[in-house]
């Protein structure tokens, strides 16, 4: 007579390979020279309309223009580290990277989204609402499928983050870029008002 109980599924173990950190790095990705040169160019060229943008003192309106060199230097910084980071495979680059592409892809699918129900409400789309609904969309696309390589076990692995769990990693982004863009739209609302 058994003494296995016939209804109890029987334990299959699972293959799981521990990450051993054996001091080799995998090789750069293409993917990730592409993109760290064109951040890396992005925030040249951004420091150049910042360098520019700071030469228009006759500008009637300085706040307006304080506010954008603020934000023109704030863009450049980013885009220059988020190439340099990745470039070296930092794992601060990548987690940079990430929650770049993670808060891009939340506002422009958020624009895309209010785009959408703006064409719902006021009727078919005029020629203002058209070409920036399609241009909102497709940067979601664009960032969600940027987002989605740096989630490629060979990127993870060069930037040193494949210990972390995709799941886990992209709630943790997603969680941040939320809290991000929850402190700016706060921000802009106390602003707007004149607190």
């Amino acid at each position: 007579m058994s003494t296995e109980n016939p209804y109890v599924a029987p334990q299959v173990e699972t293959a799981i390979e521990p990450v051993v950190d054996d001091g080799v790095r995998p090789g750069r990705p293409i993917g990730v020279a592409i993109l760290a040169v064109l951040h890396l160019l992005g925030g040249v060229g951004m420091v150049v309309v910042v360098i520019l943008m700071s030469q228009w003192a006759w500008f009637p309106a300085r706040s307006v223009l304080v506010f954008a060199l603020g934000v023109a230097a704030a863009t450049a910084v980013r885009s220059i580290v988020t190439g340099v980071g990745p470039w070296g495979g930092a794992r601060w680059g990548w987690w940079l990277a990430g929650f770049y592409q993670c808060l891009s892809l939340l506002q422009y699918s958020l624009a895309s989204g209010f785009g959408v129900l703006e064409v719902l409400v006021m009727g078919p789309p005029t020629v203002s609402i058209g070409p920036d609904l399609a241009f909102s969309a497709g940067q979601a696309v664009v960032h969600g499928l940027l987002l989605w390589y740096l989630f490629r076990t060979n990127v993870m692995a060069y930037c040193a983050v494949s210990h972390w769990h995709r799941g886990k990693a992209l709630g943790v982004l997603a969680g941040v870029a939320l809290t991000f863009m929850a402190v700016l739209a706060t921000w802009a609302a106390v602003m707007a008002v004149g607190l």
